[in-house]
């Protein structure tokens, strides 16, 4: 009978380490997830800052990111109809209001997003936490 609890025993641990190890794991694809959330956040609240203010950038000139680390000079004619990128490889064509308004409803929803998965984070942290504290009593009591 010793022997058999011993035996449960050590599946318990072995299954109390295969969850820490699982939860550990998910909290890295949690934590990159948010990094990439807030990256878009401020990445929207540039665009919003950059549109409410586009009347100063008529008739100016930009730096143009062409990617890889590549700029060129642009001159800005108007800035009163702009390209939004909508998903899927399309562009729609608004104007500067309708612009605003898309992004700032855009940056509620990854802000709502971010709220859920960072809501997700802390019960993940909990559980790992109490797997933890079960895995030490565990191993304490093998002793």
């Amino acid at each position: 009978m010793a022997q058999e609890d011993q035996h449960t025993r050590e599946e318990e641990i072995a299954q109390m380490r295969y969850l820490q190890t699982v939860y550990s794991q998910q909290y890295e694809i949690i934590l990159a997830e948010l990094d990439t959330f807030a990256a878009a956040i401020g990445s929207l609240q540039r665009s919003i800052e950059t549109l409410s203010s586009a009347g100063r950038l008529a008739n100016s000139k930009a730096l143009l990111n062409l990617e890889g680390g590549a700029y060129t000079e642009v001159s800005v004619g108007s800035a009163d109809h702009i390209l939004l990128y909508v998903g899927g490889g399309y562009l729609v064509e608004k104007n500067r209001d309708e612009a605003v308004s898309y992004l700032k409803s855009t940056l509620e929803k990854q802000e709502s997003s971010m709220k859920k998965l960072s809501s997700e984070k802390q019960k993940l942290e909990s559980a790992a936490l109490d797997v933890s504290y079960r895995l030490n009593l565990l191993t304490q009591s093998t002793r």
